[in-house]
């Protein structure tokens, strides 16, 4: 099934002089570093054709996302590390998402053991578009929804899921707009909740792309992953929420870099990815990465070149933007 979903490129062989002028821009650019490469004889090697899609003879075209990302993952298996799955990933993000007419930005710290265990906090969030609706009272299941969500939790009716999207959309200006410190197993069991990476094991990840994306798509046909070992996929979304998997584990699991390039090389198998050689994320930050489409409009990542950390996710309505990360050994510091 996963190469239904997941269709791989298939970049031809470079000759050396698209090897020779793609490096000259790399090195004009401040693209990356610490990449290991041989002399113009072995840069024709199958090594080459593994970090560099063919380039087209105009020097301005940009390169292939096949290549931008296979050149990311090495830049991030290249980077320096603590001892496997040790003390806690710690990022500071901005997330932006549309609620109604408003869109709220929060600014969050996070440590996240390789047990997804750790605290998440932030201030108090802001609206900083449009307004928020008057908050109103919850409104009420009807009978026939609450005795249909108890019957069969996971096959639920048109009906049911209108009556749940109309209590969900209430507005709980505490929640949604409130300063948190959220602490496990405190406050929540895990910091990412009860979906399908509640009880990811980093240690059974592989770093081999194919074999990686594979698990993450039967992770969430079979539910092994959830905290009560259910899961209820519907298949036109399994791409986008393996997709999400794959952001999730390379923005906050404490995953190693072989880990992480692993993730990076997911994003080149899917179909319809296109490069962004030169973008700005919503800092003013210039970074390299893709857009992939995903059935809900297409989903942005932007990537540091030199460290291969991302420096922003967005897709519709939401963004996430990145302005620390790294290891640390117990919650409270920072890098």
């Amino acid at each position: 099934m996963i190469e239904d979903l997941l269709a791989p490129l298939a970049p031809r062989e470079p000759t050396d002089a698209e090897i020779a002028r793609l490096l000259a821009r790399a090195d004009a650019r401040r693209r990356r570093r610490r990449i290991r490469v041989a002399t113009g004889a072995a840069l024709a090697t199958a090594t080459a054709t593994a970090l560099f899609a063919a380039l087209p003879g105009d020097d301005e075209v940009p390169l292939t996302a096949g290549s931008l990302l296979q050149t990311t993952a090495a830049v991030a298996a290249d980077q320096p590390g603590p001892p496997a799955w040790t003390g806690f990933r710690y990022v500071q993000q901005v997330w932006r998402t549309e609620h109604g007419g408003a869109t709220i930005e929060r600014t969050e710290e996070q440590w996240t053991d390789s047990r997804w265990q750790g605290r998440r906090t932030s201030p108090e969030a802001k609206v900083v578009a449009g307004a928020l609706p008057a908050a109103g009272p919850v409104p009420e299941l009807p009978a026939d929804v609450k005795r249909e969500i108890d019957r069969r939790p996971k096959q639920l009716s048109d009906k049911a899921r209108a009556a749940i999207r109309a209590q969900f959309a209430h507005v709980d200006r505490k929640y949604l707009l409130g300063a948190r410190d959220l602490q496990t197993p405190r406050d929540m069991p895990n910091l990412y909740g009860d979906a399908a990476l509640a009880k990811v094991p980093l240690s059974e990840l592989p770093t081999e792309p194919k074999a990686l994306a594979t698990l993450l798509l039967a992770a969430h046909e079979d539910g092994r992953w959830t905290l009560n070992g259910g899961w209820n996929p519907i298949p036109s979304t399994i791409k986008y929420d393996v997709l999400r998997d794959v952001l999730t584990l390379l923005t906050i699991a404490n995953a190693t870099a072989q880990q992480r390039a692993a993730l990076i090389g997911v994003l080149a198998n899917y179909e319809g990815v296109t490069a962004l050689e030169s973008v700005q994320d919503r800092r003013g930050r210039e970074g390299r990465g893709v857009d992939i489409p995903s059935g809900r409009g297409a989903v942005r990542v932007i990537f540091d070149a030199d460290t291969s950390e991302l420096l922003e996710w967005s897709e519709p309505g939401e963004s996430h933007t990145f302005l620390k990360a790294g290891h640390v050994a117990r919650v409270g510091e920072r890098p």
